[in-house]
């Protein structure tokens, strides 16, 4: 989670190496890839969608990653998840 709150890809990069468990939350149920999408990273996002990051987890506060994105009107985070991680609908109801 680290590099998601700093924006760093080399950390990233480099917690990924060391099997970092991507899907971990914090105490407020945040993963990295909802902490790198509230703090807009897109790099961050594109680095741990490439990797296998959940984006269809939700916090306590029922978000996920496409919801955050939406609400603030991140289009380039949208169109990530538009390409790594398509809607599923059926699947995002579930978690």
């Amino acid at each position: 989670m680290l590099a998601s709150y700093v924006g760093s890809p080399s950390i990233a990069k480099l917690l990924i190496t060391e099997d970092a468990a991507l899907n971990d939350r914090n105490l407020h149920g945040n993963t990295a890839l909802l902490i790198a999408t509230k703090r807009k990273f897109p790099e961050i996002v594109k680095i741990l969608l490439t990797h296998g990051a959940n984006p269809n987890l939700r916090n306590k506060k029922k978000e996920n990653v496409r919801t955050l994105a939406e609400k603030n009107q991140q289009t380039e985070i949208l169109g990530l998840l538009d390409h790594y991680a398509p809607k599923t609908k059926w699947l995002d109801r579930l978690l």
